[in-house]
């Protein structure tokens, strides 16, 4: 049956899935860790900073053969949490990269080939893509808080001028990384940054969302991109409208450093406002004409009769001009 055709008013999620990415040590597993009643799923087997219970996917063994891949297990793991039947709130998935390795791993297995590329018509790839996008979409898809992490790869790229620029991704390719981005409500980079505080270099933990194309990242919660700002969740769950009472960890070092974030319309960024140039009025210069001083004329004895005789009326004649020029 059809909805009614009348607009909806824009709402945030109760619950927020958010990927974050960066570093080794960058604080990610701290982040998750802040999240209401969480449970991590995890991976590489940093826990002993986590203060909520941890799942590790695995295979299981049995007289020395596999019975059960990492990968069946971590579906297990989905069915039970997306069931409903527990107190959890938040559900962190650390590493999700190590979760699709888990996938393949056992698809390869099942395939009996070395690479995806090894089964024809491309199949290998389509088995692994679609199976690890619908288990996570189940979880996307839940009424819990879904923190993904993931590790940050630096890959070089070319721009349109023919530059090239590194560019901050996941391990993930390009396909099944925007997949996993649509399923997301926040893709965020963790990071270290060094300040000085009380004339001390410490390590601060960062937290950013970008819009730049050498940052993956980006937000469907609001117009505001964070540039810079320190890993507080409760802050950060602010800047995004989100209304979700996280718990306090003892772990996590605060130096009260000021966020940077700025509007974006339409994903441009808002121009600052362009300040007005006093006009100077340019007063008009006056060129003035060189004065040119005339030497004092030096009259000679020749001058002298010319003006007696012009007095009286008279001229000299040719002789005595020559007469005179000669004295």
């Amino acid at each position: 049956m059809l909805p009614d055709n009348v607009r909806r008013e824009k709402q945030n999620p109760k619950k927020v899935k958010i990927w974050a990415y960066g570093l080794p040590m960058a604080g990610k597993s701290v982040f998750a860790d802040q999240f209401p009643n969480v449970i991590h799923c995890n991976t590489d087997g940093n826990v002993t900073q986590l203060t909520g219970p941890v799942f590790v996917p695995k295979e299981k063994v049995v007289n020395g053969k596999v019975v059960l891949s990492a990968w069946e297990n971590f579906k297990e793991f989905v069915r039970d949490i997306t069931s409903g039947e527990h107190s959890f709130e938040t559900i962190s998935i650390d590493l999700i990269e190590d979760i699709y390795t888990y996938c393949r791993e056992h698809y390869q297995k099942a395939l009996n080939i070395d690479h995806e590329s090894d089964a024809a018509f491309g199949k290998g790839y389509d088995v692994i893509r679609k199976d690890f996008l619908i288990t996570i979409g189940k979880l996307a898809k839940s009424p819990y808080n879904i923190i993904m992490l993931s590790h940050l790869v630096e890959a070089p790229f070319k721009t349109r001028g023919g530059f090239t620029k590194t560019a901050l991704r996941t391990p993930l390719s390009d396909k099944i990384a925007n997949k996993l981005a649509g399923l997301v409500d926040v893709v965020a980079r963790v990071y270290r940054k060094e300040i000085e505080h009380k004339g001390l270099i410490v390590n601060a933990h960062m937290i950013q969302i970008s819009n730049e194309a050498d940052i993956f990242g980006g937000t469907r919660l609001t117009d505001l991109h964070i540039e810079e700002m320190e890993l507080n969740v409760p802050e950060f769950l602010k800047v995004l409208g989100l209304d979700i009472q996280v718990e306090k960890v003892q772990n996590v070092t605060l130096y009260g450093i000021e966020p940077t974030i700025v509007n974006d319309v339409n994903n441009q960024r808002v121009p600052e406002p362009v300040r007005a140039v006093p006009v100077v009025e340019e007063t008009p210069v006056v060129k003035e004409e060189p004065v040119v001083k005339e030497e004092p004329k030096v009259e000679t004895k020749k001058d002298v009769v010319d003006q007696m005789l012009k007095a009286e009326g008279k001229r000299l004649t040719a002789r005595e001009r020559r007469n005179l020029q000669n004295d």
